[in-house]
């Protein structure tokens, strides 16, 4: 079905060539050279490698390598999923370290937040 609709497509049309998805689904795990290779070959279509399959290919599965590389459906839910996530209340271990912590400082500062993870280590260490 593929090769009959792939052989209409005018070699001018890199729209339509880009179009086309080829899915190699693998048991075994795929050097990252050569998956690398195989997907950026511009031959024809993209080409997509996953690896480390451990079932057999089925309808299911092949509907889930699509929508996590192609449709991206689940979009939506994943972030809603990610905002339940970041809207929940912290409770923290340690109230009274807590409450030294300047909140509006730190947020958003992954550096500082990591500094004072590592200050935090440290000071554990010690005691």
């Amino acid at each position: 079905m593929s090769m009959c609709y792939q052989a209409d497509i005018d070699n001018q049309n890199e729209f339509q060539k880009w179009n086309l998805y080829i899915i190699y689904s693998c048991i075994d795990k795929v050097d990252k050279e050569l998956k690398a290779l195989i997907e950026n070959d511009k031959f024809s279509s993209r080409k997509i490698v996953e690896d480390n399959q451990s079932e057999e290919l089925s309808d299911e599965i092949a509907n889930n390598l699509i929508v996590k590389h192609i449709t991206n459906t689940d979009l939506i839910e994943l972030v809603n999923s990610t905002q339940e996530i970041t809207e929940r209340t912290y409770t923290p271990k340690n109230e009274k370290i807590w409450k030294l912590i300047n909140r509006s400082t730190i947020l958003g500062n992954k550096e500082l937040q990591n500094d004072i993870i590592e200050k935090l280590k440290n000071l554990n260490h010690e005691n």
